[in-house]
């Protein structure tokens, strides 16, 4: 089922973006701004996913000029990049960031940098939620599954009454 495209993302929704077009469009500094953020989202079309960096403290400076160029532009390079980024992070075999939790006793399989990978990665997938289909958005929500949810539950062991006692207290 598509969702409406005026939904409300985690990021660059739809009343903020026009709101900066509207700021682009009058003031020199907005559009200076954005000519930027543009000329680094161009810049990274010419790099090779390989080659970008999925360090934790880095994906937000990766992966933000890509999603507001592509929320800006609507053009398919930039989803087509944000969502091989993703798709790349998805297919590693741990977004640990932290190595050394590894070998504490008891082992520890989640880390602060999971945290950051997991609000990037939602900023961008909510970014191009409306125009994936399904076998694309599965592979992403398994991926985080995976890398994120999974090792987090294991190392806190949430239960069904330790995840109702953090919601409600």
């Amino acid at each position: 089922v598509a969702l409406a495209r005026e939904a409300v993302h985690n990021a660059f929704d739809d009343a903020l973006i026009a709101n900066f077009r509207t700021r682009v469009a009058a003031n020199a500094e907005a559009r200076s701004l954005w000519e930027a953020n543009k000329a680094e989202a161009d810049r990274l079309l010419t790099v090779p996913t390989s080659k970008i960096s999925l360090n934790p403290r880095g994906t937000n400076e990766t992966l933000e000029p890509l999603i507001l160029a592509w929320r800006m532009t609507d053009d398919k390079r930039y989803e087509q990049k944000i969502y091989e980024i993703l798709s790349a992070l998805c297919d590693r075999p741990s977004w640990e960031t932290d190595l050394p939790l590894t070998k504490r006793d008891p082992v520890w399989h989640s880390d602060l940098g999971m945290g950051m990978y997991g609000q990037d990665f939602g900023r961008a997938s909510s970014a191009l939620r409306d125009v994936m289909t399904h076998a694309p958005r599965r592979k992403l929500v398994d991926g985080y599954v995976r890398g994120v949810v999974a090792p987090v539950r294991a190392d806190w062991q949430i239960t069904p009454e330790l995840s109702l006692m953090l919601r409600y207290g």
